[in-house]
């Protein structure tokens, strides 16, 4: 933890953080490991690391669960769970757009539309219009 510390490198220091905590959990020393998830989702909101985020509301909530704050632990959980909900819904519209993209960029090499096409299809839609036109 130290050395990626000095060394700058941010996930290296979430992810030591993170097998600080979860030693520390197992181990059932839950103000070490309290200390070490509250460090690693102050470093993961600070990086603005959306994974790390998540997995630290996760330690901090089971670190408050286990130490019977149980309001605090539901809030830190649902937090996480949210953050993991959000980062899904954004990888999905990336990929969407990526699909889209280069579906536009395979119909433009292969002449099927022109520059300024009047629909994107995804290879999907591509796929079963093509079948619909073999089978008509």
């Amino acid at each position: 933890l130290d050395l990626a510390r000095h060394l700058g490198r941010n996930v290296s220091t979430l992810q030591s953080l993170n097998g600080l905590y979860s030693f520390h959990l197992v181990r059932s020393e839950y103000a070490l490991a309290e200390e070490a998830g509250q460090e690693l989702l102050e470093v993961a909101i600070r990086t603005e690391d959306a994974t790390y985020t998540m997995i630290g509301h996760r330690a901090v909530g089971a670190v408050s669960f286990h130490l019977g704050r149980l309001k605090k632990a539901e809030e830190n959980l649902q937090r996480g769970e949210i953050t993991l909900v959000v980062q899904g819904a954004a990888a999905a519209a990336a990929t969407q757009a990526t699909g889209r993209r280069i579906a536009r960029e395979a119909n433009r090499a292969a002449g099927r539309i022109q520059e300024s096409p009047p629909d994107v299809r995804t290879p999907m839609e591509w796929s079963q219009t093509r079948l619909q036109r073999a089978y008509n």
